[in-house]
């Protein structure tokens, strides 16, 4: 294999890989964006592969790289800030507004080379508006080619990088992009966004992984001739090599060295002493360079990332020849590499083993050194970067170090970009002890604003450190009872973090009513209303539906006779959804209705898009789909400049209802990718409902026991009751029914102990649906009856057909083949035409089921018109429950089957003797073609007339062929 021997470790072994990477390149070039994940252990050649990669598409597509680095957890989008200015250093000013598009001000806000032509920074861009931005940047530089980007150590970069993948995976969908990521998979935080967005991508997917194993005998032989300039080494030596290296490429390299080092005999490879360690071959490179490069090289390593010359020139503190003759002299001992060769250079350390191996060699110096760069990055505005390097140069008190991390989050947290908030909290938790009293200066970097629980409950990102430092927040706090403002604010936020992102559902209600009292007591009414929404919102997440009601009502009251605008919008947001979720829709509607009027009349874009999402999804749970499908639209129409992914979330709930079950299956995983645990969960059911009407169990499973683990066992607002009824759904398709009726009695209890009406009755029907599969009357009849208790009190036609197709069931169950007749075509009547094609289905199938005995033509066009409409919804277990019913009507529901399956009936052989019936083979001839009788061709034309409901050859041609 040829290709660029860098850090001495030739290529080979790796055919196959590279050939899996054309493809993929391929198929993003063909398709649209890709990832590959390289996985491997240390040493085994993962970046070396992708850097070979990068230079063999060179010319047919335009490459990009990145590294994340261990002090970039707190630098928002660190990573792709990294890649992109890397390319656009030094390139022409229009250039750079060409591809920035209409977006050269946002992205002002991350990339300094389009700042410098935008004139200005900007440090008020929120992360919505950088990822938008980012999308544009990279759809318009793969304009021309594909571009292929290598992101190497990535299990090192900063959450919002990680939100970035997966927003740019699934924005540019249809953009030829290849992202190779590298990473050791064992450095993940279990939490962590980036393996939050590693499985997202892989269940939508969008991500491979691509093992980079150990070499074999053969290919670490072949490395030995490749080292040492010989077609032939001795079988001794190949042996011995892979015995010792076992198969690691970075160790066998350093085998042969030692083997050279000590003038050993190749034919008989034995080792005097123990060879180096990589670190102290390293080092002994190290320590034969002048002052000025070992300064140089200790600089990067610290720095741990690229480094550009006006930078380093400043860190390193000497003059720049001495600078530019360090990184010669560096880069001939291959220590140090140089990235881009235009007006600007860029310069990293050849590989992460090399930066590590200096890096714990400089001892307590490195502290000294992280001070520096701390400063510096400081002085140039990069406050989450030289966070962590203040972090890393302080001890416990340093007041510099507290000073700069306080500056840094105030910044971080204005930009909501709340998990890089949250690294710095915890560098301030290592560094201020508990009762310090600075610790109220870092609240008071946290400005208190109304949509701080709507921006944080839909993102994922680990809230421990958030907690963390909370806690001590207010141990600080605890001597000051003359300070209940900034108490208020304490809860506040505990409450937020506890519900939504941790599920505590208790101590958050009590800190949340705290939050109230206490703005309350510090004279801040405003802030106490807002508290006041928030606690209703948590008493919903504990399933306490009338008393978020009750809440929201105080709080609107309240509101409105102070002219308080704000807290009317939170307010009506909240009292809408816990008045539909008992069956108020009226109530819930005007509501809404008010609230989406305010914010368009405010031009207020966060809460116009939440109060179309929510009013869409009132009227999908109302079944009123046309509806909710117009005002999903608007809702994209606003999120599209200001994305939120409770809209597609909502268009999800739509699809579902509607019958749509392959786009569900097919956009669920990616849509639940963008969202926090909670949310999560409760979209995860939705593929599980789909892929098992599907029919494919095994990837419901899957989505199920995923669900499963976002919950962690908590009952969380109406979101468990939702998995339970997935849960109870796939029992019934797996053909588990005793499971199934246990989960939906459980499940439909909940519901109605809590006044969930319009979410009992579904899980009812499917309750009677079950009781009638297991042949138990007394389920089905029990069933029937709660729905339709439950359903009148809510009074919608949606849920009356609901109550019809329970009554069907539970009529069938009792044998009562006309009540369940009259039931299932008042079900029609309710649901037919309303857009709930799965649920039409249904009823046409019960429907059929009843006429059987009473009229079997209309028992037949029933059933048939079921099996029509569970294969337009992709239902095939349902369809296929039809299509049993139908034979079972004799002959002519045999026929019509069989016209239904058209050539999906026929049996293989069936398949070839109709075929070359078609070409007019007479049925000796089909006989002689396939070594069967004449009269077994004419059997099995017989049988597929039948399935086909043809009659004659004639007929047959005109049919459509087999597949």
């Amino acid at each position: 294999m040829g290709g660029d021997d860098r850090f001495g470790i030739p290529l080979v072994g790796r055919d196959s890989q590279l050939a899996e990477l054309n493809a993929q390149f391929r198929r993003a070039r063909n398709s649209g964006f890709r990832c590959v994940l390289l996985q491997g252990e240390p040493g085994v050649g993962k970046t070396r592969l992708a850097q070979e990669f990068l230079v063999r598409t060179r010319g047919r597509a335009t490459g990009l790289r990145a590294r994340g680095y261990p002090l970039g957890a707190a630098m928002p989008f660190g990573l792709w800030g990294e890649l992109f200015d890397s390319y656009l250093r030094g390139r022409p000013a229009d250039e750079v507004r060409r591809l920035c598009g209409d977006l050269v001000d946002d992205l002002a806000g991350l990339l300094r080379t389009v700042a410098a032509v935008h004139g200005s920074w900007r440090p008020d861009v929120a992360p919505a508006q950088l990822r938008e931005a980012l999308a544009v940047l990279l759809a318009n530089l793969a304009q021309p080619r594909p571009v292929v980007i290598l992101l190497d150590d990535v299990q090192l970069a900063d959450a919002s990088s990680w939100d970035a993948l997966g927003y740019l995976a699934r924005t540019l969908a249809e953009v030829p992009v290849l992202v190779l990521a590298c990473a050791r998979l064992d450095e993940f935080v279990e939490r962590s966004v980036g393996r939050h967005v590693l499985l997202g991508l892989e269940q939508e997917g969008l991500l491979i992984r691509l093992a980079v194993g150990r070499l074999g005998a053969g290919e670490v032989r072949e490395l030995a001739e490749r080292l040492l300039g010989h077609p032939s080494v001795p079988p001794a030596l190949g042996h011995w090599l892979f015995t010792k290296s076992r198969g690691n490429p970075l160790f066998a390299v350093t085998l042969v060295q030692a083997l050279l080092d000590q003038d050993a005999d190749l034919a008989a490879p034995q080792l005097a002493s123990v060879p180096m360690a990589l670190s102290d071959r390293i080092m002994a490179r190290v320590d034969g360079l002048d002052d000025s490069a070992q300064e140089t090289l200790a600089v990067l390593a610290v720095m741990g990332r690229r480094v550009d010359l006006a930078d380093l020139q400043r860190l390193v503190r000497r003059s720049l020849d001495d600078v530019t003759g360090a990184l010669q002299r560096l880069a001939n001992a291959q220590l140090v590499t140089e990235l881009d060769r235009g007006a600007e250079p860029i310069f990293e350390i050849s590989h992460p083993l090399i930066r590590d191996a200096i890096y714990e060699s400089l001892g307590a110096r490195r502290l000294a050194l992280h001070r520096r760069m701390a400063r510096m990055l400081e002085a140039s505005g990069r406050l989450g970067e030289a966070a962590s390097h203040f972090a890393w140069s302080a001890r416990p008190g340093d007041p510099e170090a507290v000073t700069a991390l306080v500056r840094a989050l105030r910044h971080t947290w204005s930009q909501y970009t709340f998990a890089e908030v949250f690294v710095i909290l915890s560098s301030l938790a290592d560094l201020i002890p508990a009762e310090d009293q600075r610790w109220i200066e870092v609240l008071d970097a946290m400005p208190h604003n109304s949509e701080w629980a709507s921006s944080y409950n839909r993102h994922a990102f680990d809230p421990a450190p958030g907690v963390r430092a909370l806690r001590r927040i207010e141990r600080a706090l605890s001597g000051r009872a003359d300070d209940p403002a900034r108490l208020a604010l304490v809860n506040s936020y505990l409450a937020g973090l506890l519900a939504w992102c941790l599920g505590e559902l208790e101590e958050a209600t009590t800190r949340a009513a705290a939050a109230v009292e206490l703005f309350r007591q510090a004279g801040q009414d405003a802030r106490s209303r807002l508290a006041g929404v928030e606690l209703a919102w948590v008493q919903a997440l504990a399933g306490r539906y009338a008393d978020q009601e009750s809440t929201t009502r105080r709080v609107l009251a309240a509101a409105e006779a102070a002219g308080d605008h704000d807290a009317v919008l939170l307010a009506l947001g909240s009292l809408g959804p816990a008045a539909y979720v008992r069956g108020r829709f009226t109530e819930a509607e005007a509501a809404l209705r008010r609230s989406v009027a305010l914010a368009r009349a405010e031009q207020n874009p966060a809460r116009l898009r939440f109060g179309l999402a929510i009013l869409a999804g009132m009227l999908v749970l109302e079944g009123r789909l046309q509806e909710a499908r117009g005002l999903v639209h608007q809702a994209e129409a606003v999120a599209h400049r200001f994305p939120d992914p409770l809209v597609p979330q909502i268009s999800l709930a739509l699809a579902w209802e509607a019958g749509e079950l392959p786009r569900v299956a097919n956009d669920g995983p990616r849509v639940a990718a963008l969202l926090s645990p909670v949310l999560r969960a409760w979209t995860l059911t939705l593929v599980v409902l789909a892929t098992a009407e599907l029919g494919d169990l095994g990837t419901a499973r899957r989505y199920l026991d995923l669900s499963g683990e976002q919950l962690d066992g908590r009952r969380v607002w109406h979101m468990s009751d939702h998995y339970t009824w997935a849960a109870g759904r796939l029992a019934l398709a797996e053909g588990d029914t005793t499971r199934a009726i246990t989960t939906f009695q459980a499940t439909a209890t909940a519901q109605l102990n809590t006044d969930a009406l319009p979410y009992a009755v579904p899980v009812l029907a499917d309750l009677a649906e079950a009781g009638l599969l297991a042949g138990r009357a007394d389920i089905a009849d029990q069933a029937a009856a709660s729905a339709a208790a439950a359903a009148q009190l809510i009074d919608r036609d949606h849920h009356q057909g609901l109550v019809a197709l329970a009554a069907a069931a539970a009529a069938l169950a009792d044998g009562d083949h006309q009540q369940a007749a009259g039931q299932a075509q008042a079900a029609l009547r309710l649901l037919g035409g309303s857009g709930h094609r799965l649920l039409e289905a249904r009823a046409e199938a019960l429907f059929g089921r009843a006429l059987n005995g009473i009229d079997r033509d209309q028992a037949i066009q029933r059933l048939g018109h079921a099996a029509d409409l569970f294969a337009a919804c992709g239902a095939r277990r349902r369809r296929q429950q039809a299509l049993t019913e139908l034979q079972r009507l004799g002959k002519p529901g045999q026929r019509r089957a069989a016209a239904t399956l058209g050539a999906e009936s026929l049996t293989a052989r069936e398949q070839e003797v109709v075929a070359l019936a078609v070409q007019g083979l007479t049925a000796k001839a089909i006989g002689e073609r396939l070594h069967i009788g004449e009269r077994t061709v004419e059997t099995h034309l017989a049988h597929a007339y039948a399935k086909l409901g043809v009659r004659s050859r004639w007929e047959l041609a005109r049919s459509p062929p087999p597949p």
